[in-house]
C-alpha cells in the first residue's frame, strides 16, 4: 500500500511548499489546492491481542493494521490508516470491537 505524506501528518514537518521540485510534488500539491485526504494515521485501542490484518466496519474493508502492541491490561495499540468517514462507525479486527480511535499526529 502507498502512503502519501499528507495522510501521515507529517507536512509541517517533511514537505516544504516553498522549495524546489521533489518526488511527489504533484500529488502533494493537489491533495494541498483539495484541502483534504481520503485517509490518515490514527491510532487504535483494541480489547485483546492482534496482529496486523484488515480493520472493517460492517460492511467493508476502510483500514489495515500496521503495527500493534500489547498493553499492560491485555488490550492492544495498533497504527492504521484509517479511511475518514469509517472514524465515526463501529469498527472491527477480527472478532474485536475497537474501543477507541485517536490521531497520531
Amino acid at each position: 500500500t502507498r502512503i502519501l505524506a499528507m495522510e501521515s501528518g507529517i507536512i509541517g514537518s517533511a514537505i516544504s511548499f516553498t522549495k524546489g521540485c521533489y518526488i511527489g510534488q504533484e500529488i502533494t500539491a493537489r491533495i494541498d489546492a483539495r484541502g483534504r485526504t481520503h485517509r490518515e494515521l490514527v491510532l487504535l485501542e483494541i480489547p485483546g491481542d492482534v496482529t496486523p490484518q484488515e480493520v472493517r466496519t460492517e460492511e467493508s474493508v476502510v483500514g489495515q493494521l500496521r503495527s500493534s502492541h500489547s498493553g499492560p491490561n491485555g488490550e492492544s495499540f495498533a497504527i492504521c490508516h484509517l479511511r475518514n468517514e469509517a472514524r465515526s462507525q463501529p469498527l472491527y479486527v477480527g472478532t474485536l470491537t475497537v474501543t477507541s480511535v485517536r490521531n497520531v499526529v
